[in-house]
């Protein structure tokens, strides 16, 4: 691994770490961040898209919404008890 890439930290570089190791793209058992050029073209649009960190805010607005939803639950007439 050399100075520019790294080891998957985000659940979105989680989830392209899984691409790069099933489709054998990886020729070490820990997938980089980026993916290496010889990463089909799925790998590397997965990789694209992971920059912008969709699923991290996805995980974090459902929880958002869950806690709002508990919250506002409780402050309703007769509710939380």
């Amino acid at each position: 691994m050399d100075s520019t890439t790294h080891s998957p930290r985000s659940l979105d570089e989680q989830v392209v770490a899984y691409f790069e190791n099933n489709e054998g793209c990886v020729k070490t058992t820990e997938a980089v961040i980026p993916p290496p050029t010889g990463c089909s073209e799925t790998v590397q649009t997965l990789y694209s898209i992971a920059q912008w960190h969709v699923f991290t805010i996805i995980v974090a607005a459902l929880f958002l919404g869950m806690l709002v939803s508990l919250t506002m639950s409780i402050f309703s007439k007769g509710g939380g008890h």
